[in-house]
């Protein structure tokens, strides 16, 4: 019964021969190509997009597919909600790299995407690892909550899964 969340497409198919089931399999790179979008959907993995170009190319890709069972695609949403003790671990401040951030000026922008991408039924929030306190894990999931909730507004039942991601810290002594 256990699943994979895999950052490369390489981890992904390695879950898939330790005989863990693909809707199991999370793929979730922050920087995928055109050729591992595809593969990804394919294999029938449920994937985080990270940006627009990768909603563009998936788009594409579905045009000339017919699916009897659409794919399990996510958005990664950056909730903004600040960072941790460790910079370079911390994936919710404005400066941050991965995901579209959902600030007030662009939660329309962000709400038009799910609208015009039926497709997209899910949605992912990632607020860092390690040095990340919980009240941020916390603050984030209250974020990403209130915008479904904008989402299922506009789109009602689209979004069918919610991804929290993101590591609780350690002490490694």
């Amino acid at each position: 019964g256990l699943g994979g969340e895999c950052a490369s497409l390489q981890e992904a198919k390695h879950c898939l021969s330790l005989g863990m089931p693909s809707r199991k399999i999370i793929f979730d790179s922050p920087v995928k190509t055109q050729l591992e979008l595809k593969e990804a959907i394919d294999l029938d993995f449920h994937m985080n997009l990270d940006n627009e170009r990768e909603i563009g190319q998936v788009k594409e890709y579905l045009a000339i597919k017919n699916f009897d069972t659409p794919p399990s695609i996510g958005l990664r949403i950056n909730p903004v909600v600040g960072g941790g003790q460790i910079s370079a671990m911390s994936t919710a401040t404005k400066l941050s790299k991965f995901g579209i951030p959902l600030m007030e000026e662009s939660r329309e922008r962000l709400l038009e995407i799910y609208v015009n991408n039926p497709w997209l039924n899910g949605i992912h929030i990632h607020v860092g690892s390690q040095g990340v306190p919980i009240d941020k894990f916390v603050s984030g999931t209250k974020v990403l909550l209130d915008f479904i909730k904008d989402i299922e507004a506009r789109c009602p039942g689209q979004i069918k899964v919610v991804d929290i991601g993101g590591g609780l810290s350690t002490s490694y002594t």
